[in-house]
């Protein structure tokens, strides 16, 4: 095992974590191939680790700048999601920078905090866009928006959402985590040919075969799937070491 290889378990061991759960095994293969996502998480364990992991490997410090944006639709939940992205940001050696908005009216204080660049934030959909409409976003250099849908969101999250996706850059890669399987349209209309998984089945596009096979062990992952998952952890090093060290 190399240093990369090293650096990426370092990741898992950071938030506490020996071993990824079959929801995580899901997603994460499909975020590092950089695909838009849209998950059902029912009552899947492991949702919010599930795209910090790829989140936080696919930040590159090259340029400065928003790269992360987390959408929450309550401050209890940007709060709980900044409590669980804290223990894998601190130690990080590349010094990932992490800020959340929660207090009301503070416009001006979070205005100077998206002016030292923060490489992910978190926050409820009326101030991104309060910040959206002031121009304190630049849109353009945000890589990843996670849109964290609780049980319950409130009257006119939706049509929130729907702004702030529609002011993001056509680059910009969408995973969102939802309760109800109701919101996949609003989603899938801004979404690039996402990859839809649902809670008790998987991947929504299947072959014949590995249709009764997960009728059989709902989201199981079969040797071919741990392969490609290898494969990819292994690109995710390889462009790493190739931005940090272009002439190796």
């Amino acid at each position: 095992m190399d240093k990369r290889e090293k650096q990426i378990l370092q990741i898992l061991n950071n938030g506490g974590y020996t071993e990824l759960t079959i929801f995580q095994r899901s997603i994460i293969p499909l975020a590092l191939q950089r695909k838009n996502i849209i998950a059902e998480t029912g009552e899947n364990a492991g949702k919010t680790v599930s795209y910090i992991i790829p989140s936080i490997l696919s930040i590159r410090k090259s340029e400065p700048g928003l790269k992360v944006l987390v959408i929450s639709s309550s401050v209890e939940g940007v709060i709980g999601i900044h409590e669980q992205f804290q223990p894998f940001i601190e130690k990080e050696k590349r010094e990932i920078s992490l800020v959340s908005f929660t207090k009301k009216k503070n416009n001006k204080g979070e205005h100077a905090i998206l002016e030292t660049n923060p490489d992910i934030l978190i926050s409820t959909p009326d101030k991104i866009i309060d910040h959206i409409r002031l121009g304190n976003f630049e849109n353009e250099k945000i890589d990843i928006c996670i849109i964290d849908c609780e049980n319950n969101p409130y009257e006119g999250f939706s049509n929130d959402i729907e702004f702030i996706l529609s002011e993001l850059s056509k680059k910009t890669r969408y995973w969102a985590f939802i309760k109800d399987r109701e919101m996949v349209p609003l989603f899938h209309k801004f979404f690039i040919n996402p990859s839809i998984i649902y809670s008790e089945q998987g991947v929504k596009k299947l072959t014949p075969a590995n249709k009764r096979e997960q009728k059989k062990n709902k989201m199981a992952i079969n040797e071919e799937q741990e392969k490609a998952y290898a494969e990819l952890i292994k690109k995710i090093i390889k462009s790493i070491k190739e931005e940090e060290d272009p002439n190796e």
